[in-house]
């Protein structure tokens, strides 16, 4: 997803903890950023994507799921 869609390391965190754990605050817990850059980060992901909501990022996520997990 990375080449795909040029998302960078963070993005990539930011886009794995979302689809594994939830919204942005539980995303702020995992990955140890505080709120307001983990927002600023998964608008980026969305932005990249062409996606507009969390459900749709995730689905995304879920199609790519296997290129996801081997970076």
């Amino acid at each position: 997803m990375s080449k795909l869609y040029g998302l960078t390391p963070a993005e990539l965190r930011v886009l794995a903890a979302v689809s594994e754990f939830g919204g942005v605050s539980a995303v702020s817990d995992v990955v140890v950023f505080r709120k307001p850059p983990s927002r600023r980060i998964f608008s980026a992901c969305l932005r990249k994507t062409n996606t507009n909501r969390q459900t749709e990022l995730v689905k995304l996520v879920a199609a790519h799921a296997g290129p996801l997990r081997r970076q």
